[in-house]
């Protein structure tokens, strides 16, 4: 009697079944890294207005003079700006003229990395934040 040896392997069913379920944990996962990233570009943002915030008002505490760029902020909170991931110094603007009245705006539309979700973030003298990162639920007052 003669005995049919199986061959070693899978099947084509068992084949589309691990490349459905795969199909579908893609699915489930691709929007919450995208999420991920947004709210990741949001935090990075509000740090750095914070940053450039508190050096301006060191710098003013100093010299009595308000910055009026990124350029006439201390070393290390121009390495800070030079080290984020999202942002670089082009996107920071200072206004104002002093702690009593400034904003400090970090603008990532042009950015490389920006998806229209998380582009700007403006940090008001009274601690107020504003800007499309607020609007999305990113950064809340």
């Amino acid at each position: 009697m003669r005995t049919r040896k199986r061959k070693a392997g899978f099947t084509l069913v068992e084949l589309m079944i691990v490349a459905a379920i795969i199909a579908i944990l893609a699915a489930i996962l691709i929007p919450l890294l995208a999420s991920n990233r947004d709210s990741a570009i949001a935090s990075e943002a509000a740090n750095m207005c914070g940053a450039v915030a508190t050096a301006c008002k060191i710098e003013w505490a100093k010299s009595g003079d308000w910055p009026a760029t990124t350029d006439n902020l201390p070393q290390t909170t121009q390495d800070e700006i030079e080290r984020a991931k999202y942002f670089n110094e082009a996107d920071v603007t200072i206004g104002g003229s002093g702690p009593d009245d400034y904003s400090i705006t970090v603008d990532g539309g042009a950015s490389e990395y920006s998806s229209g979700t998380a582009e700007d973030l403006v940090l008001d003298e009274d601690g107020t934040w504003s800007g499309s990162v607020v609007d999305n639920g990113w950064v809340s007052n």
